[in-house]
């Protein structure tokens, strides 16, 4: 199984944003950029690298659904559409339009906004290719790139999902822990109260 990796994708086509691209590759970060700089780099995504402890890989990709939408892919086997996606067409006036079928990953991160449900699968280039730009058209972050699969022809099979995460689950986890520590810290002040007046006693 030969994989997409997310470290060593080529850079962006175009030739200011690979620009852009390479200074945050040297250590620059998107709030040292100008509005210009920003302007090119785009992306209105801001992917995140890690769930909880968990580390997202950058030989895997990422979507996130709703749990009605992830009841669907288990039942029927597959993380289906209901189109595919074309590659850039390039217009009668040589202008290249960015084509929106197929269904979305990301490559290394994934994005809360689009449902509570994330579905990792490893980037296998049988079902996988970089969406627009190679896959930079949107995050400024240039290890994480936005992939497609096939929506009918070739879909993903359900049995390459190697990990679900439930983001309402981990958050209601991470909330009793945080109660859990607050009320052990009180018990241990009100013991450490208790011990100081035993001894003024």
């Amino acid at each position: 199984m030969e994989l997409y990796n997310g470290r060593d994708m080529p850079l962006s086509k175009n030739q200011e944003r690979q620009i852009i691209q390479k200074k945050l590759l040297n250590g620059a970060r998107i709030e040292e950029l100008t509005l210009r700089e920003k302007l090119v780099i785009g992306g209105h995504d801001q992917p995140l690298k890690n769930i909880g402890n968990y580390l997202l890989k950058p030989d895997h990709c990422y979507r996130v659904v709703s749990k009605e939408t992830f009841e669907i892919y288990k039942k029927s086997g597959y993380i289906f559409g209901f189109d595919e996606y074309l590659g850039d067409i390039i217009e009668p006036d040589g202008r290249i339009k960015a084509t929106n079928g197929g269904v979305d990953w990301y490559l290394g991160g994934f994005s809360k906004r689009y449902g509570s449900i994330v579905l990792e699968c490893p980037a296998d280039k049988r079902y996988f290719v970089p969406a627009h730009d190679n896959g930079c058209d949107l995050t400024f972050d240039v290890q994480i790139r936005h992939m497609k699969s096939s929506g009918k022809k070739n879909p993903v099979p359900f049995s390459m999902i190697t990990n679900i995460f439930d983001l309402a689950k981990i958050k209601e986890q991470e909330q009793l822990k945080e109660i859990k520590e607050k009320l052990t810290l009180q018990y241990q002040s009100n013991l450490e109260l208790e011990s100081h007046s035993e001894i003024k006693r």
